[in-house]
């Protein structure tokens, strides 16, 4: 095997990605725009550690549009934007070079993400929802805990969040039902949907029951 460019055929999907065959099999895939750049054309023998370098390059600046086109329209965490480049069989290294563009020119940042996160659900959600929301899209614990400690189980907004959700509930339940414990069960088991903890939902409980029996 001499390293010979045996075909380079223009994608069906990708107009503008060729794909490159060597001693007539498939090699690897590049912008279109680097086949002329560097002269590549049929029949024409490689250095193979020359084009390595090339490919790598490619691979990035691929990587770098795929991800600056999924962050376009709404905010993601550097996990969400690692997942997808892996979907696209990026490799590692492009991935990390692709993160560290991202961070530089603030395109990716997981803090403001989780504060932003907090902020827009903290009176809709209890803080065990949304700790684990942002636990999954791949925010570290250290940001999550320090992010929603800001807002205290005693924190008047939320405490009126979780106040006004449960007596909405409270009063859906108890035109259907008489029995005390069963209202309770219920409405334990949707404060526990939303995301808030025991002790959250024993204290609301506490409060609707004093003021409703």
């Amino acid at each position: 095997m001499d390293n010979t460019i045996t075909k380079i055929e223009t994608q069906k999907k990708k107009k503008d990605r060729v794909n490159v065959y060597i001693d007539g099999e498939y090699s690897f895939s590049c912008n279109a725009e680097l086949i002329y750049i560097h002269a590549l054309k049929k029949g024409k023998i490689v250095n193979m550690d020359y084009l390595k370098d090339i490919i790598e390059e490619d691979n990035y600046l691929y990587a770098k549009s795929r991800a600056l086109s999924f962050i376009e329209r709404t905010f993601k965490t550097e996990n969400e934007i690692r997942v997808k480049l892996k979907e696209k069989e990026f490799n590692d290294t492009v991935i990390d070079r692709v993160i560290e563009f991202l961070r530089k020119y603030n395109f990716v940042d997981d803090t403001k993400y989780a504060e932003l996160y907090i902020k827009e659900r903290i009176g809709k959600q209890g803080k065990l929802k949304i700790k684990y929301s942002l636990v999954k899209k791949g925010i570290d614990d250290s940001i999550i805990d320090e992010k929603l400690s800001k807002y205290e189980s005693k924190d008047e907004k939320y405490i009126n969040a979780m106040r006004e959700a449960a007596l909405k509930k409270y009063t859906s339940i108890a035109k259907k039902e008489t029995d005390k414990f069963k209202i309770k069960r219920k409405l334990s088991s949707y404060l526990m949907g939303r995301g808030y903890s025991w002790s959250e939902i024993g204290d609301i409980l506490k409060e609707i029951f004093m003021e409703n029996y």
